[in-house]
C-alpha cells in the first residue's frame, strides 16, 4: 500500500540557462552562477489524485502481466508449432521407394493434396500426395501403379 501525505513542502524555481531557455524545477541550478527565482511553495494534492494514481499503476501492472501472459502463450505455440514440423519431417524421412500407399497413410496420414494423373512413366500411371510441411517446405511422393498395385516411386522435398 502507498502511503504518501496530502501536502507537500516544496519550493519551484524558474531561472534562465546559458543558452536562454527559461527552466522550471523543484531543484535549483547547480551551475553556481545561476540566481534562480522562488516561485512556488506548498503543493497541495488531494487524496482523490493519489487513488487515481494508485488505480493508473495497478492498471499498468495488470496490462504487463496480461502481456507477459500473451507472450508466453504465443512461444508455447511456435514451439509446438516447430515440435509438430519436426515430428512430420521425421514420419516423412522413415517414406521409401516401393511402400504401399496404405503404409504411407499408416505413417504420414491423409496428404493435404491428392492429385492422380493420367501420365504414364516408365510404365506406371503416377499419383502424386503432396504434405505441406509449413510455408516453405512440403514433401511430394510418387506412386506408381501398376496391375493395380501402387507403390513408391519418387519422393521430392521443395
Amino acid at each position: 500500500m502507498l502511503v504518501t501525505p496530502t501536502n507537500i513542502q516544496a519550493q519551484l524555481y524558474k531561472w534562465k540557462d546559458k543558452n536562454g531557455v527559461t527552466r522550471y524545477s523543484n531543484i535549483p541550478p547547480t551551475d553556481g552562477e545561476t540566481q534562480p527565482e522562488v516561485i512556488g511553495g506548498e503543493i497541495k494534492h488531494s487524496d482523490e489524485y493519489y487513488q487515481q494514481a494508485e488505480q493508473k499503476q495497478s492498471q499498468e501492472k495488470e496490462q504487463q502481466l496480461i502481456e507477459k501472459e500473451a507472450e508466453k502463450q504465443e512461444k508455447e505455440q511456435e514451439e509446438k508449432i516447430e515440435d509438430d514440423i519436426e515430428k512430420k519431417e521425421n514420419r516423412f524421412n522413415s517414406v521409401n521407394e516401393g511402400m504401399s500407399k496404405a503404409e504411407v497413410l499408416k505413417l504420414c496420414g491423409h496428404p493435404d493434396l491428392r492429385e492422380t494423373s493420367n501420365v504414364y512413366e516408365n510404365g506406371y500411371f503416377t499419383e502424386d500426395w503432396t504434405y505441406f510441411l509449413d510455408n516453405d517446405k512440403m514433401l511430394v511422393i510418387r506412386f506408381g501403379t501398376w496391375a493395380g498395385k501402387s507403390k513408391v516411386k519418387k519422393i521430392f522435398s521443395k
